[in-house]
Order: C-alpha cells, then structure tokens, then sequence
C-alpha cells in the first residue's frame, strides 16, 4: 500500500514487468462529454490526464497478473468494484480472469467499457473507453480499506497526508507481525539532530478537530 496513485502505479508496473511472458498495453480512447469542451480539449491533452477513479491511459498488464475491479459489472455474482482478481488470459480488447480466492462463479470476462471523470480536479467531464481495472499488487491506502489481507505492507517515501490514512495501513491484517512498513526519512533531514539516533519515523496525521466537534456533538 501506498499514498498516491502515481507512486502506485509505478510500483504496479515494475512487478508486472518482473512476470514472464509478453507485456500486452492497452491505449484507452477519450472524448469530452460535453460537445462544447471537445475543440478546447484535444485526446492527446486528455491521455495524459491521471484522474481519481479511472485507469490510467497506459494499462501494461500480463498474465498471472493481479488486478482489482474499479466499477461494479455484475453486483448478483459478486463481481464489484474492489474485487481483486489474476489475469487467465489477455488481449487488447478482452481480459479473462479469476477471482482472488475463487469459489462459485469466479471467473470473469470484461471488455474495454466507457467511464467518467468525475475528478474535481480537473473542469471539465471526460469519458476513457478502457479496462475497468487496475494493478493490484499495489494499492493506495484509500483503496485498500476493507481489503482483507493476511499480509500487508505500507511503502512510504513520504509520510501519508490524509486523516487516518497510516491506521488503515497498519490495520491491513489481523496480526501486527505480518504487517512491514518502509517509511522514506528524507523529511526528516531538517529535524534529524532532535530526533533519537538508529530509528525510523513516519507521520501520523490525525485531524483534532474531528474529536472536538465529537465532543460538543456529545
């Protein structure tokens, strides 16, 4: 687990790229949603948009890779966004897999569907035709809340930035001994000389004013 999804995504391809076998790149296709905004934003300006929630323009994938569903595809047979899955086979335009675990009903066809952005971070609505997957070896903390894991651990070359972000790391798994964190120290240059020599330190954020408004909601 990590904090941001470009750290994630670099992460992801290096360990796919590790698999044997033939790396297959799936180039999505997009358009504005609204006709005005399609002459003032180009697909090759909208390619390189990394928006929250959708797959990345680029999706490397091979087989025997593990990937995680990012929208629901069949609620009945529990094929949901945040399920987790290994790649079976894989083409440009069709990926079969299986779910993590396996059980009835666990294998799962998906084409290339069309999904929004509804990141707010960028003005206008776009729509990416492309996998409604990502890699899963890696996973941002916000995604991996409710994951259960018999292992898990946190890569951090900086500390977490969000509220409660660090616990949700460090509870991945019911036992603290099958949890390892790797927390980057280069913060920490400036202070380094006030802090106890031989030891490793991350930031914990937690927001006060959530107690406090619990307080006096109390």
């Amino acid at each position: 687990m990590s904090t941001t999804n470009d750290i994630v995504q670099q992460c992801n391809f290096e360990m796919i790229e590790k698999l044997p076998g033939d790396m297959v790149n799936s180039l999505s296709r997009e358009s504005c949603v609204e006709p005005d905004d399609i002459a003032k934003y180009d697909p090759d300006y909208l390619h390189r948009i990394d928006a929250s929630g959708l797959p990345p323009h680029r999706l490397a994938l091979k087989v025997g890779a593990c990937i995680i569903l990012i929208r629901n595809l069949s609620v009945v047979y529990g094929h949901c966004n945040g399920t987790r899955y290994v790649v079976l086979e894989l083409t440009k335009y069709l990926i079969k897999a299986r779910r993590l675990g396996g059980g009835p009903d666990s294998g799962i066809i998906t084409p290339r569907i069309p999904m929004i952005s509804k990141d707010t971070s960028f003005p206008v609505q776009f729509k990416r035709l492309q996998f409604p997957v990502l890699g899963a070896c890696y996973l941002t903390l916000n995604r991996a809340q409710g994951q259960t894991l018999k292992f898990a651990g946190m890569y951090l070359p900086q500390s977490v930035f969000y509220h409660g972000h660090f616990y949700v790391g460090a509870s991945g798994c019911g036992d603290p001994d099958n949890v390892a964190i790797y927390a980057g120290q280069k913060e920490f240059d400036n202070i380094r000389h006030l802090l106890p020599p031989g030891k490793t330190f991350t930031r914990n954020v937690v927001y006060e004013e959530i107690f406090q408004r619990g307080s006096i909601l109390d």
